[in-house]
């Protein structure tokens, strides 16, 4: 999805911009002209907004360089009713992640409990609710490879935990 890309796509914008603006504002690098009338006027303006130039500069720098450091993919998204998730699509989702791992949950409560609010978590973080009603339509193959990417640290996390209780059954 473009919207996981505007981060870098904003923050790369920004920030060369901002560099630009501040060596020109500040004088470090001078601009080269086709004709002296250009010049004058350019020079006219910098020298008149001199002050806005620097500090619009240092907020392009710092505005880009939080994008790239930050990465918040959900501060570009635009964000209708339909897309905002609620607290019953997190529980139903909870729910739904229960029942489908029927056996485990059985075993393994807290663990599938705690493993299902955090997959969920990071799904609605990840996608809005639309994308993600549409990509529950599809093939489970192709909701995989979108979902495995985004719990796949909460995956082993649950592997492990279940692996180490398993052992120590075996051993005593």
């Amino acid at each position: 999805m473009i919207t996981n890309l505007l981060p870098y796509i904003y923050g790369i914008g920004n920030l060369a911009l901002g560099v630009f603006l501040f060596l020109v504002a500040f004088k470090i690098y001078n601009l080269k002209f086709k004709d002296e009338e250009r010049k004058v006027k350019i020079e006219s303006i910098l020298n008149k907004y001199s002050i806005l130039i620097r500090l619009f500069s240092i907020y392009l720098i710092l505005n880009g360089s939080y994008d790239l450091i930050v990465r918040d993919t959900n501060r570009y998204r635009i964000v209708n009713e339909n897309n905002k998730w609620t607290e019953e699509d997190r529980e139903g989702m909870i729910k739904a992640c229960l029942i489908g791992a029927d056996e485990n949950t059985k075993k393994y409560p807290k663990f599938m409990q705690e493993y299902s609010e955090s997959t969920t978590d990071k799904i609605m973080k990840a996608m809005t609710r639309v994308h993600y009603m549409e990509l529950s339509k599809k093939p489970k193959e192709e909701q995989l490879k979108e979902y495995m990417p985004l719990i796949n640290e909460d995956l082993k996390l649950l592997r492990h935990r279940i692996d180490s209780v398993e052992n120590l059954n075996k051993q005593q």
